[in-house]
Parts: structure tokens; C-alpha cells; sequence
């Protein structure tokens, strides 16, 4: 650094390897900063991925308790289905029984 005599501070001119380590200096703590961001980014991101994730096996966890409802459901539906498919069938032998017993019972 040079003293300029009679400057109202000191060190007014400065030499050009004093302008560069002050601007390397300024540099580097803005690389400091800039990775520490970006470490802080990489954190953020990672926890939201895990939420994503976690948020992702409720969803899976859900559909499959929806799919295993839904499948019992069907199975019910078909068992009932069959079940009144067999009654309908009873109904039509008592019917046509019914019918032949009359029919028997007139004959008496």
C-alpha cells in the first residue's frame, strides 16, 4: 500500500497485488457462502424426498387396503349373487311343486 501524504486517511492508493488478494478474499467468502447454500439446498431437498417418499408408501399402503376392500367386496357380491341365484332356483321347484301337489291334491 502507498501513503499518500496529506490524504485524510491512510492507505488511499492501494497496489494492484493488494486490489487482487482483497478481491480474491471477497471471492472466496462468496464461494464459502454460496457452497454452504447449497449444502443447506442438498439437506432440504433430501428431506423433502423423504417426505415424498413416506408421503408415496401411505398412498401405496392406502391403495392396497382400497384394493383388498374392493376385492372383498366382490367376492361378497358374487357370494350373495350365487346365493340368491339358488333361491330363485328353490323358489321355482316349490313353485313348480306346489303346482303338482295342486294338481295331485285335485286329483284326490
Amino acid at each position: 500500500m502507498i501513503d499518500v501524504v496529506g490524504a485524510p486517511f491512510p492507505n488511499v492508493l492501494r497496489t494492484p497485488e493488494c486490489e487482487y488478494e482483497q478481491i480474491k478474499q471477497r471471492l472466496l467468502k462468496k464461494i464459502e457462502w454460496l457452497e454452504e447454500e447449497n449444502a443447506a439446498l442438498k439437506k432440504e431437498n433430501q428431506a423433502n424426498i423423504q417426505r415424498g417418499d413416506q408421503w408415496r408408501d401411505e398412498k401405496l399402503a392406502q391403495q392396497k387396503e382400497s384394493d383388498e376392500i374392493i376385492s372383498h367386496l366382490r367376492e361378497e357380491v358374487q357370494r350373495l349373487t350365487n346365493a340368491l341365484e339358488l333361491h330363485a332356483e328353490d323358489e321355482k321347484l316349490l313353485f313348480g311343486l306346489s303346482g303338482k301337489l295342486s294338481q295331485v291334491g285335485g286329483r284326490l
